[in-house]
Order: structure tokens, then C-alpha cells, then sequence
């Protein structure tokens, strides 16, 4: 039997959420009303994340998640949930907006994070996935050709 020190690598679909203009709103709102808007956010995310079996948020970035699913239909499904979900949830004062990334590739996991039990994932994937994000505007899902 032979026994490797190599992480475990694998093909998993990503994706990376961020709550557009977070610094903009804390600015101007305030911190306790920006904190409602974020409490919200989360909570939308969270349960539609334990509504899709094998669907596993890997970190919570402050502002948005990274996250991992077993299918891109799961992936894409999630995503449009969640922008379905913040658009029709009745904001005071002003109504929170994610940009999205989605992408497939190979990733490494690493020994379990502390804080979430979880293996830490590395690669480019999770690199690319957060690039693709960052391309998108308020309200925007964007994909890599793969998932598309």
C-alpha cells in the first residue's frame, strides 16, 4: 500500500459571492445598519446552501462566501436563487446587491481549517473563480465557458 503526503485533488465546482459596494454601504449607512443588511444577506445564503444536498460553503469572506457544489446545475441554480431571493427582499433603507462567480476546476485540499472544520482548498480554480467575480457588477452572475 502506498501512502502519500500529497493533498487530496479534485474537479469541484465553485463559487464566490461578495456583497457589491460593502465598503460604500458601511460608509454611508453606518455600521449597525450595515450590519442588518449583512445579517440578511447571510441568512438568504445560508439556507438556500442547506437546501441543496452535497452543497458545502467552504469560507465566509466578511462580505460574501466561497463555495463548493457537486454539480454546475446546483452551482447555477444556487446562484440565481440568491440574486432571485435579494431582489425581492424588502430593504430598509436601500437594497443589498451580490456579484457572482462561478467556475470548474481542479483544486487541492488541504489539512481542516480550525475556525470551520473544513479542508482549506488551493489552485487556480478557486484563483480564477474569484477573478470572474470581481469582472461582475451588482446583480451580475458570471461564469467561466465550462459551467455555461
Amino acid at each position: 500500500m502506498l501512502i502519500s503526503d500529497e493533498p487530496n485533488t479534485r474537479l469541484v465546482v465553485l463559487m464566490f459571492t461578495d456583497l457589491a459596494g460593502s465598503v460604500d454601504l458601511k460608509t454611508r449607512l453606518g455600521a449597525a445598519t450595515y450590519a442588518k443588511i449583512l445579517s440578511t444577506h447571510d441568512q438568504h445564503f445560508k439556507d438556500i446552501m442547506a437546501s441543496i444536498p452535497g452543497a458545502v460553503t467552504i469560507k465566509d469572506t466578511g462580505d460574501g462566501f466561497l463555495a463548493k457544489f457537486e454539480t454546475t446545475s446546483d452551482a447555477v441554480r444556487a446562484a440565481l436563487r440568491f440574486q432571485h431571493v435579494l431582489h425581492h427582499e424588502k430593504w430598509d433603507p436601500e437594497p443589498a446587491r451580490v456579484r457572482i462567480g462561478l467556475h470548474i476546476g481542479q483544486v487541492s485540499e488541504l489539512d481542516k481549517e480550525v475556525a470551520t472544520g473544513l479542508p482549506k482548498i488551493v489552485g487556480l480554480a478557486a484563483d480564477i473563480a474569484a477573478r470572474i467575480m470581481d469582472l461582475a457588477v451588482r446583480g451580475q452572475l458570471l461564469m467561466w465557458r465550462t459551467p455555461f
